[in-house]
């Protein structure tokens, strides 16, 4: 075998590494202990995904009948509630949305942590990941229905509040980096 060639030394004058073979042992000896490769292991094997019984199927279909009458509930109440004037709690509403949103996303940003810490910086960070999450990858249907029902009431005034809040605080920030911070 010939050696390997030797290559210029590098800016700093040290030669670069070279590397060694190993001699190829001899037929019928023991391999050393360095050279020895693990035995392969053998895969688990993968099941398949059982179909579920039509038990089962019956009752996933009667969670989401009564998620969507609970959304189709809840968003009557809340519209009848906040813009036709039932009950007389259009202020009370008002000023309530902002808590009550916050209180969601809160609660959308905590399942998330559960599942990856990503996801719930996603849900803090990135406007309406929060609400991607929570009807795209969460799954829960109850959750949802529960969101979406209580948005329909509260929604467009904490909108409001939250844009206002946003642009006050963008304010401030502007004005703290102008002023050299």
């Amino acid at each position: 075998m010939s050696p390997a060639p030797v290559k210029p030394a590098d800016r700093e004058g040290r030669s670069p590494l070279r590397l060694r073979e190993r001699p190829a042992p001899a037929p019928g000896a023991a391999p050393d202990a360095a050279s020895a490769r693990p035995a392969p292991v053998a895969k688990p094997a993968i099941r398949k995904a059982k179909k579920p019984s039509a038990q089962a199927l019956r009752l996933i279909r009667f969670r989401r009948l009564m998620a969507w009458l609970l959304f189709f509930g809840l968003a009557v109440a809340m519209y009848g509630m906040r813009y036709l004037g039932w009950l007389g709690v259009q202020a009370e509403m008002m000023h309530a949305a902002i808590y009550v949103v916050i209180g969601l996303h809160l609660i959308v940003v905590a399942m998330a942590a559960r599942e990856d810490l990503f996801y719930a910086f996603l849900a803090l960070i990135v406007p309406g990941y929060s609400l991607y999450y929570l009807f795209a990858r969460s799954g829960r249907a109850w959750l949802c229905a529960i969101t979406a029902g209580l948005l329909v009431g509260f929604g467009e005034d904490a909108w409001g509040d939250l844009s206002q809040l946003s642009f006050e605080w963008y304010e401030i920030i502007s004005k703290w980096i102008r002023a050299g911070a």
